[in-house]
């Protein structure tokens, strides 16, 4: 035993001299996000699996699903330019062994991970950069793929290579057929769209897997059997949605028994297109389901929109199985300057645009193009860490033309190359933006004394200001001042900025603003204005920025303030409704806006999260209070039937609705169902206790600049 150990051991430098001319180091740059991935550089490892046609094997995660530019750098030192020719769908393919059957490492929740494999675990260390390197034995042949590794403890994870294998030889028939490189290559890869874990035979016991199937496994198995493949997760409106259940014993394939990933992975491949018989057990009961087999290269997005630094596209197979979520909805892989400028993060799936349901990308690149450059427009959307409520946003179309007008990339397997073509025609984009004059005009207008009289900016709104406060409201304004990435110049530190401004000039055609240049950094930015006399919020164009003294002028557009002409939505209301809201509280000057609707209530299917309460009966609705007082006049209402008569915004346009009100009485118990994260649910049940916790409201007094309790008695 020592004699053969000290031969292998003296064979080992002679072996890797063989080999270590194969090994390459890969330098990737990633210039956008997709998928599971973002944009960045790296540094990973492959080597050559055919020499003759050029071919390198590296993980999947090296070299990216989206647009990648790379560069192969041999053990001599010579760089070479290369290319992806082939990434699988689904697995990464693209020491001291410990365990042969070990379950795909999990690396992330919202990112790539492998599944439906057996992993090889090996106790031996690995570091970044290492990802794509052979696992060699001592004849120099490679046996794995080196794929991770755990950075708490000398543990690493290799890949077998059974399915690369197949891949590998697939691509060179279609090499050989072609008598040159084929324009791409179709790997067959089948899919249920189910996730499947080998469990242990004790462990499928006690889910209810019967002695019987048990005894027939092991006596048909191979020796050494140890376990089942068990349904570990069914993707939403795939092929096994409704068929397949979490905890499913896998039996047979189309009468085949199968117990290894291998087996069933094999079986799907060749069946794409085809319904398959599957036998599964189900608590102790024998099952037959019939499913069609699907391709999982359809459902592999290869192409993408990019709009104002936002690249979104269909969800794929990775993330759906990841999130929870059906295959092929609109998917933001990176929010860009557009999409986080409205706060709406990486890895939202948008449901509405401009008000049209959007489920397909296409419905999204359609509603875009009708929409002008500066037009604010109302976003929906869902994440997947809170997948039971709808958001909302309102997002800017692009109005300085900071970036490239909307493309669509698609992947060109010929070359590798993402080609970009333009996603909506240039006249749908181009639009039209506010006139402020030129700078002659401009420079006219400050040699002129300041002016607010006669506008509707100097009429006093609050009576119960003081005179100093009446005369210089009107002219005070915030700006919001977002900086596109791309425009950060000058040492800029940050991309939002906010200060106030005094407005030095305001007529029909023009109107000034003065602000310091702690507000207003750069001219590249985006402005919005909200006046302090004028509910109102509108854009403004940086006119001059001082190049050595601490100021800048701000111009903006009059006609905007006007009652439904500004682009944002609370500037759309109704002129009589406007002055009614203002009116009744003159000091807030606020609407209150839908956040969410409980389940199973009476609004839950009436009202939407974003709309806008602007009258119960017809009376302005300003407050919490408002809202409270007129659900107590229907609870002494003798005839009340518990309706509410509302008018609300929604989408540019006032809508009256009848809304039904839910109450507790003190001392009732309710039924609560919660759904956690993880879909399972939970009942909990409430008792309201107006005696120890009555229901109250903390106002703010202005009178007296003081805050006040009050308790909200239900009569």
């Amino acid at each position: 035993m020592e004699i053969e150990s000290s031969v292998t051991a003296e064979g080992w430098p002679h072996t890797l001299s063989r080999v270590v001319p194969a090994v390459t180091v890969l330098r990737t740059t990633v210039p956008r996000a997709f998928d599971t991935e973002v944009a960045g550089s790296s540094s990973a490892t492959g080597f050559v699996v055919d020499k003759s046609l050029g071919i390198i094997l590296t993980n999947r995660h090296v070299v990216n699903p989206g647009p990648v530019v790379a560069e192969a750098m041999f053990v001599n030192r010579e760089e070479i330019p290369v290319y992806p020719l082939y990434r699988d769908p689904v697995s990464i393919l693209a020491g001291t062994l410990a365990r042969l059957d070990r379950e795909a490492p999990v690396y992330t929740r919202d990112g790539y991970n492998d599944f439906n494999t057996f992993y090889i675990q090996a106790a031996s260390g690995t570091k970044a950069g290492s990802s794509g390197s052979p696992v060699i034995d001592c004849q120099g042949r490679a046996v794995a793929l080196n794929t991770g590794g755990k950075s708490s403890g000398a543990s690493a994870f290799f890949l077998p290579l059974e399915r690369v294998v197949r891949a590998l030889n697939l691509i060179r028939h279609h090499w050989v057929a072609f008598g040159s490189k084929p324009e791409s290559v179709y790997i067959p890869r089948g899919t249920l769209q189910v996730t499947f874990e080998h469990q242990g035979f004790e462990e499928t016991r006690r889910g209810g897997f019967t002695d019987e199937t048990e005894q027939m496994v092991r006596l048909v198995s191979p020796a050494g059997e140890t376990g089942m493949l068990v349904v570990h997760s069914v993707v939403p409106d795939g092929p096994a949605d409704k068929h397949l259940q979490p905890g499913d014993v896998l039996v047979r394939m189309n009468g085949e028994l199968v117990t290894q990933f291998l087996t069933m992975e094999t079986l799907l491949d060749g069946s794409i297109g085809c319904e398959i018989d599957l036998q599964i057990e189900r608590c102790g009961t024998t099952l037959t389901v019939k499913l069609k087999v699907e391709d999982l290269n359809s459902i592999t997005p290869n192409y993408f929109l990019e709009v104002s630094g936002a690249v979104i596209h269909p969800l794929s197979y990775q993330q759906a199985r990841n999130f929870g979520f059906k295959c092929g909805l609109v998917y933001v892989a990176d929010a860009g300057y557009m999409l986080s400028r409205a706060s709406v993060p990486q890895h939202s799936i948008i449901k509405k645009f401009a008000g049209e349901d959007i489920a397909h990308l296409g419905d999204l690149i359609s509603v875009i193009s009708k929409q002008p450059r500066g037009a604010q427009v109302p976003l929906e959307y869902v994440i997947y860490t809170d997948r039971h409520r709808n958001k909302s946003a309102v997002v800017t179309i692009d109005q300085h033309g900071w970036y490239a007008s909307p493309q669509l990339y698609t992947r060109s397997d010929a070359n590798g190359l993402w080609t970009a073509k333009l996603a909506v025609p240039l006249e749908s984009v181009e639009g039209t933006s506010s006139s402020y004059g030129d700078l002659d005009d401009i420079k006219g207008v400050l040699r002129q004394s300041t002016s607010l009289e006669g506008s509707d900016l100097a009429r006093p709104i609050s009576s119960n200001s003081s005179l100093a406060e009446q005369v210089i409201e009107p002219s005070l304004v915030m700006l919001q001042v977002d900086i596109p990435p791309m425009c950060m110049l000058d040492g800029v530190h940050a991309k939002l900025f906010g200060g106030a401004g005094v407005i030095i000039h305001h007529s029909d055609t023009l109107g000034l603003i003065a602000v310091d240049k702690n507000t207003v950094i750069v001219p590249t930015s985006d402005i919005m204005i909200s006046f302090a006399a004028y509910p109102i919020q509108i854009p403004g164009e940086v006119v001059f920025l001082h190049p050595v003294h601490n100021f800048a002028f701000v111009a903006y557009d009059p006609s905007a303030l006007g009652a439904g002409a500004s682009v944002v939505r609370a500037s759309k209301l109704l002129a009589g409704l406007f002055y009614a809201l203002a009116t009744k509280d003159p000091v807030r000057r606020q609407v209150l806006q839908v956040k969410c609707c409980f389940a199973g209530s009476k609004a839950e299917n009436v009202l939407e999260e974003g709309d806008m309460i602007l009258a119960i009966s017809k009376e302005p609705i300003t407050c919490f209070l408002d809202i409270e007082n007129a659900c107590q006049k229907l609870d002494h209402s003798i005839d009340s039937d518990g309706m509410l008569d509302m008018t609300i915004f929604r989408q540019g346009k006032e809508i009256d609705l009848i809304v039904g009100t839910d109450g507790l009485e003190d001392g009732q118990f309710v039924r609560v169902r919660t759904i956690q994260l993880d879909g399972k649910p939970r009942f909990r049940t409430l008792k309201q206790d107006l005696h120890y916790w009555p229901t109250w409201e903390l106002r703010f007094e202005p009178e007296t600049a003081t805050w006040h309790r009050n308790n909200i008695s239900r009569g």
